[in-house]
Parts: structure tokens; C-alpha cells; sequence
């Protein structure tokens, strides 16, 4: 059992290698434009930031609202985010209030 398990693994290995150089070695059709991928690439982590605080605003909002309180009002951006800077951006307050103000540590 050992050993065809052996011999399964080094025949899938150097398959695996062969694949990686005739890879390496062909030839691509097209050169890409590196500022065409690189729009493409921010275009893609864009969707991808926006399908993720649209998926957490609502979690979060309930998160500030417990932690800050009902006194505290929530700017625009902190209520309707469109970027995880702006998703984030209440945790701050929360870290200011946590902490106490500006007064120093006591001894």
C-alpha cells in the first residue's frame, strides 16, 4: 500500500513539474497592457470591497448602536458606507470612549 502510494505521488509530481515548464516555455498570444490589468485588478478589488460592506453595514450599525448608545448620532458615511475606511470609521469613537478622554493613565 506504501508503495503504490509512492509511486501514485512521484507520478503526479513530475507530471505536475511537466505542466509547470511547458508552461513557463509557451508562448501567450497577446501582451497584456500593465495599465489595462491594473485597472482591471482596482476595478475587481472595488466590486469586492463594496460586496463586503454592503454584507456588514447592517451588522456593524447594530454593533455602533449598542456600543455608543442612542444619544450618539452617526454621520453619513458611518450610516451608509461605501468603502471599509468609512465601515470602520465609529470604532474610534468607540476606542476615545473605552479609553476614557484624553485624561493620562493612573498610577
Amino acid at each position: 500500500m506504501n508503495r503504490a502510494l509512492s509511486i501514485t505521488s512521484l507520478i503526479l509530481s513530475i507530471a505536475a513539474l511537466a505542466i509547470a515548464i511547458s508552461g513557463r516555455f509557451s508562448t501567450v498570444p497577446f501582451k497584456a497592457d500593465p495599465a489595462q490589468m491594473q485597472a482591471a485588478v482596482d476595478a475587481e478589488l472595488q466590486r469586492r470591497e463594496t460586496e463586503i460592506v454592503r454584507a456588514l453595514a447592517p451588522k456593524f450599525r447594530k454593533i455602533y448602536a449598542d456600543m455608543l448608545g442612542e444619544d450618539t448620532k452617526l454621520d453619513e458615511r458611518a450610516l451608509n458606507p461605501k468603502t471599509i475606511a468609512d465601515l470602520m470609521s465609529p470604532l474610534i469613537t468607540i476606542i476615545e470612549k473605552m479609553q476614557g478622554g484624553n485624561e493620562p493613565p493612573a498610577k
